[in-house]
Formats: structure tokens, C-alpha cells, sequence
């Protein structure tokens, strides 16, 4: 419970348990050593962090340009390459010229269109076309690259 156990003019809030009149905690102190755990536990996925409540699944709360900058395009690019991909599907909602990405051979994946051998996803696309994508519900990725594309491999039929 956040209180005031200091002075009239002190300022300072502190957190205390009411059970416990005199277990009071500096809250500023408190939070100041906390903030370099959470830059820790960030690192290297600044763009894409929430904060502890999140969890591995931060999508499932919001996907937008607050999840997706196109910051895991390069991770892409190196996990397909090493993996040795020649050619990936690739669902992007992204403004980054993929072009100028050092990705394999892409072919752009429209919501609806099936495709089998190497799929990469942005978070962006499952979320504003979740119909158009449904078909990968019940499929489970290779991994996750970064925290905002899956990767997945379907053997062709």
C-alpha cells in the first residue's frame, strides 16, 4: 500500500504494509533499484519491451509500431541464413524496405494465401489479419526471432 509515513511537508511516499507499522520502504530508493534489473532483463530488445506483466507474450496485450519497428527484420536475416534458407514466405506489415534486408529469396505472403517450406510472420500481421492467418493457429514455431516474428517450417505436401 503506497502512504505517507513521513513528515507533513517530507514528501518523500513510502510503501507499507498496514499490518506492519514500521516495515516502510523508501519507495524511490526502491524503484531506482529496480530500473537496472528491468533495463537488464530487457536488453536487447528495448523497442519491444513492456514490463514484467507482459510476459514472454507482450502481442497478446498490444501489437503495434509499439512491438514491431521492423527491429527484428536483421535477427531474421541471420537466423534464416543460419539455418542455410534459400527461400522464405514472409508475412510483414512493416515500412522497412525489405530489399535492402539481407534476407533469402522472399516471396510476400497475402492473408488467406497458404504456403508450406519456410514462413516467417510479424506479430503486426497476425493481429490485424487473424483470419487471414488462422491456418497457422495450429501449427507451433521453429522459434521466435526477437520478440516480434515466428518462424515456422511446414513440410511441403
Amino acid at each position: 500500500m503506497l502512504g505517507t509515513n513521513a513528515g507533513p511537508n517530507d514528501g518523500v511516499y513510502y510503501l507499507t504494509n498496514p499490518a506492519i507499522a514500521d516495515d516502510s520502504i523508501n519507495y524511490p530508493k526502491w524503484y531506482a533499484s529496480q530500473t537496472p534489473l528491468t533495463v537488464a532483463s530487457a536488453y536487447p530488445d528495448y523497442l519491444a519491451y513492456f514490463n514484467a506483466f507482459g510476459g514472454e507474450h507482450p502481442e497478446r496485450i498490444l501489437v503495434d509500431s509499439d512491438l514491431d519497428w521492423g527491429q527484428d527484420l536483421r535477427r531474421l536475416s541471420l537466423e534464416l541464413a543460419r539455418r542455410r534458407v534459400s527461400s522464405v514466405s514472409l508475412a510483414y506489415m512493416g515500412t522497412a524496405d525489405l530489399t535492402r534486408e539481407h534476407l533469402p529469396r522472399f516471396t510476400l505472403l497475402a492473408p488467406g494465401q497458404h504456403a508450406s517450406g519456410w514462413i516467417a510472420v510479424d506479430m503486426l500481421s497476425m493481429k490485424e489479419e487473424p483470419g487471414g492467418y488462422a491456418w497457422l493457429a495450429s501449427e507451433t514455431p521453429v522459434t521466435r526471432v526477437g520478440k516480434s516474428i515466428d518462424l515456422y517450417y511446414l513440410a511441403p505436401r
